[in-house]
């Protein structure tokens, strides 16, 4: 740049690489201590205390959070180690070695909350089941209530199977749940099997009624037809009778 002040500008850099050498410096001489990372393994120590409280899967998210922080401030912490320019590797190592500890530790957190997690999906779990199986006993109670025909029966089976394929979809990844889904299945498909069974023998039953009730109407009136004796007498009875 034609009017920068070059000179100002190399002394200004020079200030700033002899600050970053120095705070380098003074960074590895912390780190190398062997109190640098008490506090972080203090920290890390409660984190793994925290991981067996949780009382709901909810509260396991903070306490994952705070380890997860953790954990990406000390890869960045040995990021920066690994660029600085040490003069002496054995500290380098040194300082890498100990981080290596507090992120074991942080992972020894982790996988006793994952743990915590996991036994609370499953009580979580097996109570939401347990309140969406008696939910869906009384929507089959009253689906079957409300199919007072067949083509009502079958309607109302296929909203009852709907509601089972939400049900295995949202539980797929315990077996246990599904096999207790499909036994259920199968009880509602034997129920509403035999539901419209019944409605249809009563339609076959109400079908023969009404036919063998239509022949003895017509039995009779062939009957009394054939009593009278002319025409007019046939017309009148036809224009009278309640028949």
């Amino acid at each position: 740049m034609r009017y920068a002040d070059t000179a100002r500008i190399d002394a200004l850099a020079a200030d700033v690489e002899a600050d970053t050498a120095s705070a380098a410096r003074r960074a590895v001489a912390f780190l190398r201590g062997e109190d640098a990372f008490a506090p972080h393994h203090a920290e890390a120590e409660r984190l793994a205390a925290e991981a067996g409280t949780p009382a709901t899967v909810a509260e396991t998210g903070p306490v994952g959070e705070r380890i997860d922080a953790r954990t990406h401030e000390l890869h960045t912490l040995s990021e920066v180690i690994g660029g600085l320019d040490i003069g002496d590797a054995t500290v380098r190592a040194s300082i890498l070695a100990r981080i290596a500890d507090v992120l074991g530790a942080l992972n020894r957190a982790r996988a006793l909350l994952a743990a915590r997690r996991a036994e609370l999906l499953d009580q979580e779990g097996r109570a939401e089941f347990a309140a969406e199986l008696a939910l869906l006993g009384q929507a089959v109670t009253g689906a079957l209530a409300a199919a007072d025909t067949p083509e009502r029966c079958e309607e109302q089976f296929g909203r009852i199977l709907l509601q089972l394929e939400n049900l295995e979809s949202r539980f797929a990844a315990h077996d246990g749940f599904l096999a207790d889904v499909a036994e259920r299945r199968t009880e509602v498909q034997d129920a509403f099997t035999a539901r419209r069974q019944s409605l249809q023998d009563d339609r076959a039953r109400r079908a023969e009624r009404l036919a063998a009730s239509a022949a003895r109407v017509l039995e009779t009136i062939a009957r009394r037809a054939a009593t009278l004796s002319d025409p007019d007498e046939v017309h009148t009875w036809f224009a009278s009778d309640p028949w």
